[in-house]
């Protein structure tokens, strides 16, 4: 394609994102064997067909009891990319503590991962979600807990800190019954705009915060900015971890980019 051409001309790696997030398709793509040789085979097929320089592999809400056999089919598909030439990324459910039997994270065997992928990612948020109360999605004393519990494992310096770009938006006190919507930086902030909502820094979470009322409704919003997120690159910087990953770029607070950490040549 000619999106891959114009990236690769420019000296940017093009691996594209396989996402699944069905925990009953995981477990079947991972431990029917007849599926997952398909999918190994047609994931190097497409990396191959393309001209990619890798693949990026995002598979959440897989059961946790499926865990070795997560590990198992990415050494698999890395062997046989690596035998090309080509990368493997992972992205994987933060935790603070390896746990092997947590909801969203059990299945990621941390270390094993690490030894087999190229570059392995920690989706750092997830405290609040859409059908949570309203809170902060990446709490900084709670990614600190997350940063230094991949600052213990060998491969640490692997590792990259994914860090969330977009704003969530609860309405009604949230929760099942009244689930968020999450909006691009740019859109929230155009939205506070409109109804004179002025975000504030809540200094406990190290996030922005803001409410609203619509038709009635309070809403009450949730994100991150340059400066939080600036805090974020910083720890991961100091914990040892190799750099950063953002979902996802587009209309981001265009201020994170004069951050001196991200600039070229920076080491980071």
């Amino acid at each position: 394609a000619l999106w891959t051409q114009w990236a690769q001309a420019r000296a940017v790696q093009v691996l594209p994102r396989i996402n699944c997030q069905n925990s009953s398709t995981v477990n079947e793509i991972l431990t029917n064997s007849a599926t997952r040789t398909k999918w190994v085979d047609q994931l190097v097929q497409l990396v191959d067909a393309n001209g990619y320089n890798g693949l990026n592999i995002d598979f959440e809400s897989g059961p946790a009891n499926d865990r070795a056999a997560l590990t198992s089919f990415i050494s698999a598909l890395a062997q046989r990319l690596h035998a090309q030439g080509k990368r493997l990324s992972i992205c994987m459910s933060a935790t603070t503590n390896g746990s092997t039997t947590a909801s969203r994270s059990g299945i990621f065997d941390y270390p094993a991962l690490s030894q087999v992928v190229d570059y392995p990612v920690v989706m750092g948020w997830g405290l609040h979600w859409a059908t949570s109360a309203p809170g902060s999605q990446d709490d900084i004393t709670w990614e600190k807990q997350v940063f230094q519990y991949v600052a213990s494992l060998p491969e640490h310096a692997k590792f990259i800190a994914g860090l969330n770009l977009y704003a969530m938006d609860w309405p009604d006190g949230g929760g099942p019954s009244h689930p968020a919507s999450s909006y691009e930086f740019g859109t929230e902030m155009a939205r506070l705009a409109q109804f004179g909502a002025t975000p504030t820094w809540d200094s406990a979470t190290d996030s922005m915060t803001a409410s609203y009322t619509d038709a009635g409704v309070p809403h009450v919003v949730w994100f991150e900015n340059a400066a939080t997120d600036g805090d974020r690159i910083a720890l991961a910087k100091s914990d040892g971890l190799g750099g950063v990953a953002f979902w996802r770029l587009g209309a981001e607070d265009q201020s994170l980019w004069s951050d001196p950490l991200l600039a070229p040549g920076s080491g980071f």
